[in-house]
């Protein structure tokens, strides 16, 4: 499924025209991660209206990263690093399927994927308290 998911994600950037810089042939993200440092819930620490840093680890530190939540873009990052990170704030409650490709990555390695559950966020002196998930 993770693969499939990553072609159609890559290949929806790639019809776009969206990757126009060049980047090494190994370009890819290897892992994707979510922080949630000041969330609290009981179900998940993911709330809707709640900010939220997702973390691509990648192999060519120059080439952009898009990421995506169920398919849609969030928007690209550029990490001059090992890790390219931007900021998701969930709009909707319910299964959310986060990936991420490294702009030229090929459509034979897979997109990182991160499958989380998403509550109904309460910010709070910023914190965020969740409610269902």
């Amino acid at each position: 499924m993770t693969s499939r998911i990553g072609a159609a994600l890559l290949g929806g950037a790639l019809g776009a025209g969206a990757l126009a810089l060049a980047a090494p042939a190994d370009a890819a993200v290897t892992q994707l991660g979510a922080g949630s440092d000041v969330s609290f819930g009981s179900a998940t620490n993911y709330g809707t209206g709640c900010h939220y840093g997702l973390q691509a680890r990648v192999t060519d530190p120059v080439g952009r990263v898009a990421f995506f939540d169920n398919g849609q873009l969030i928007g690209w990052a550029r990490s001059g690093s090992a890790t390219s990170v931007i900021d998701w704030v969930p709009t909707t409650q319910g299964q959310h399927i986060l990936a991420a490709v490294q702009e030229n990555q090929s459509p034979d390695i897979p997109a990182a994927t991160l499958e989380l559950s998403v509550g109904q966020g309460i910010n709070v002196l910023g914190s965020c308290i969740v409610t269902g998930g």
